[in-house]
């Protein structure tokens, strides 16, 4: 009998090592596929079999270093996100979800100053369109709000301003995580983070106002109609002079570069070791560019990183 007895135990043990074992497996796979981690390595293979050609293109990314690294922005404590670069003042502008705030921020990662936002709950991303003039995207309620800010505007209201709720996202809290401006197509871009990641395309924006306006609202694709190989969209941002469009994932940890015919055009990862970072980007949240440029990030919970072409 304890002889039979020993044998089911053993019997049982080796069924519930193969199940962790299965489950084990199954979990890896999820993230892998979640992350898109094997099409990730595929392209960047592909980007570095030709690193001088992707050395050439108008935004050289493979060419970037971190100059700035993780810097706390004093008198930020947390809930840093979207991020969005106004060439009329030179500085940067991010938004905090909670609580709703923007936050001017000087192109050194210093805070110039706090406006409280009225009327918001869970502002995630900002884009500069002209003059004073600002589009803030709220993802719990999946709605685009434009407002003004000024240099001697001290909070910020969307009560009464115009605004714009997108109905394509289907849980509540999984709306809109990025916007940026693109002044001379007159668009917008918006991503989705996850479930589904997805990037908008959004036209006919200034015909609101009027009564015949039409709104064209289209997905944005890489070439070949494929998926982009992030774990999730966090933000985006539009490089204006060549067309490229940016896209960050705080999962992956990298910064994806497609140029308007939808091919991979650059990478920027960030992770320890590369494009000189000692450690990893723990949670990129928003990124930017400058007319010089310069790629800013801010990470959660305060983190500002500046990356600068040619720096080695």
């Amino acid at each position: 009998m304890r002889s039979q007895s020993l044998s089911t135990r053993a019997r049982a043990t080796r069924r519930t090592a193969r199940v962790m074992g299965l489950l084990t497996l199954s979990f890896f796979a999820v993230v892998v596929w979640q992350l898109q981690l094997l099409p990730l390595a595929w392209q960047v293979l592909q980007l570095r079999s030709d690193d001088a050609r992707s050395r050439h293109a108008p935004l050289p990314l493979s060419d970037y270093r971190v100059d700035i690294e993780a810097r706390p922005i004093e008198g930020i404590a947390s809930n840093t996100s979207g991020l969005t670069y106004h060439t009329g003042t030179g500085t940067l502008f991010a938004v905090i979800n909670r609580p709703p705030t923007v936050a001017e921020i000087s192109t050194q990662g210093e805070l110039l100053r706090l406006l409280p936002i009225d009327g918001l709950r869970d502002p995630e991303g900002i884009a500069h369109v002209q003059g004073n003039l600002f589009v803030i995207g709220e993802e719990r309620e999946n709605r685009l709000h434009w407002v003004r800010i000024g240099p001697s505007t001290t909070r910020v209201s969307v009560n009464g301003q115009p605004s714009l709720q997108l109905a394509m996202a289907p849980l509540k809290n999984q709306g809109i995580e990025g916007v940026s401006w693109d002044h001379a197509g007159q668009r917008l871009f918006v991503s989705q983070e996850i479930w589904p990641r997805k990037v908008w395309v959004i036209e006919g924006l200034a015909t609101l106002a009027r009564s015949d306006f039409q709104l064209s609202i289209r997905e944005w694709r890489p070439a070949g109609g494929g998926m982009v190989p992030l774990g999730d969209y966090s933000s985006l941002t539009l490089h204006e002079p060549s067309g490229h469009l940016l896209l960050l994932s705080k999962l992956t940890g990298m910064v994806l570069a497609y140029a308007p015919d939808g091919s991979l055009a650059g990478t920027l990862p960030l992770w320890p070791g590369f494009r000189g970072l000692s450690r990893r980007v723990p949670q990129a949240e928003g990124i930017a560019l400058a007319p010089g440029g310069e790629v800013y990030l801010v990470s959660e919970p305060n983190l500002f990183y500046r990356f600068s072409p040619g720096k080695r």
